[in-house]
């Protein structure tokens, strides 16, 4: 009604919750559900590759990107506008997103 946007992080969070979540709204405000995605590979070099804010914390290992790349194939919502981050920069992202919701 006023036109408000409100954005909720989902991460790994299941299907089923997010269902539950949106029910008592979805009759009366439009929802969207956006992921970020980018192809197995380049995750693993984009994680190698990034800088770390404390140098106590260890890189993700191989295990652990896989671990977390099969509880989010798990968990992905089915339903969702998925963008490909080694297609689309941020910025194009972002104005896919902000034309989406206008």
């Amino acid at each position: 009604k006023k036109n408000i946007n409100v954005i909720v992080e989902k991460g790994f969070t299941t299907e089923e919750y997010l269902n539950l979540f949106i029910k008592p709204f979805k009759d009366n405000i439009k929802i969207r559900v956006y992921q970020i995605e980018a192809p197995f590979e380049l995750r693993i070099k984009r994680i190698r590759e990034r800088e770390l804010l404390n140098e106590s914390i260890k890189k993700a290992s191989l295990s652990k990107i896989k671990r977390n790349t099969k509880h989010y194939n798990k968990s992905k919502y089915s339903r969702a506008i998925v963008f490909d981050s080694s297609k689309l920069n941020p910025n194009q992202i972002v104005n896919k997103i902000m034309n989406d919701i206008k």
